[in-house]
């Protein structure tokens, strides 16, 4: 009797066990259905988008861009994890922007948002660096935030500072603002070569005149439309 029972006891206490694997085997299945949907849905916003974009861009109307926004984001609804999430999500943020473009300034934060989205959600994106320069200009440009455009930039160069010079001119050539390489010692020494050039020239009329110029290119530092400023 006591055999029987050490028996049943050991039987009831591995049942557990057995189901719990029989669960696990059934999840790479469940995942593996999940990612092929995901794919199939990024195939189908991609459809949306190509027929969007083969309109003339005064013809394509803001529904059919909700529509398309809407497809992609469903990407990610299916599968956070699937290959073409991060594709989908930057789509989104390109769309969104096109909207801010033909329907209001608006969209341009959204544009942001769904950048800083794929961001926060995949810090080790391909597309990080440039979503991080993207940001910025949408915040500098578009909408006018000086304060958030220069946080981003700022972040992005901590974020990829291993990458010094390049990612400094990276920032540059996207229309970072003049801090992004104020720390840079090229900058510096260019701001120190520029008094040698009036030393040379003894005129005094021709230094004055040298010394407007100069403050006129370094006053619209920011170039931020006059719409924009406060």
């Amino acid at each position: 009797m006591q055999a029987t029972a050490a028996l049943a006891i050991l039987a009831f206490s591995l049942a557990p066990i057995s189901l719990s694997a029989s669960g696990n085997s059934a999840d790479p299945t469940r995942a593996t259905v999940k990612r092929d949907a995901a794919e199939a849905q990024f195939n189908r916003a991609e459809e949306q988008r190509s027929a969007l974009n083969a309109k003339p861009s005064e013809k394509r109307t803001l529904a059919e861009y909700k529509s398309v926004v809407a497809s992609y984001k469903k990407v990610y609804v299916i599968s956070p994890h699937a290959a073409d999430v991060q594709d989908s999500l930057l789509a989104v943020g390109e769309l969104y922007t096109e909207m801010g473009d033909r329907f209001g300034r608006a969209y341009y934060q959204s544009a942001v948002e769904s950048y800083q989205f794929l961001l926060r959600e995949y810090p080790k994106s391909k597309f990080s660096q440039d979503i991080f320069l993207r940001t910025a200009k949408l915040q500098q440009e578009k909408l006018g935030d000086t304060a958030s455009a220069m946080k981003t930039y700022q972040d992005f160069l901590k974020r990829f500072s291993a990458l010094g010079a390049q990612a400094r001119s990276a920032a540059s050539s996207r229309g970072a603002f003049a801090f992004a390489n104020s720390g840079a010692p090229e900058t510096k020494s260019a701001a120190n070569t520029k008094p040698a050039i009036p030393e040379k020239q003894e005129p005094v009329r021709v230094t004055q005149s040298n010394t407007k110029k100069e403050d006129e290119i370094e006053q619209p530092a920011l170039d931020i439309p006059a719409e924009f400023q406060p």
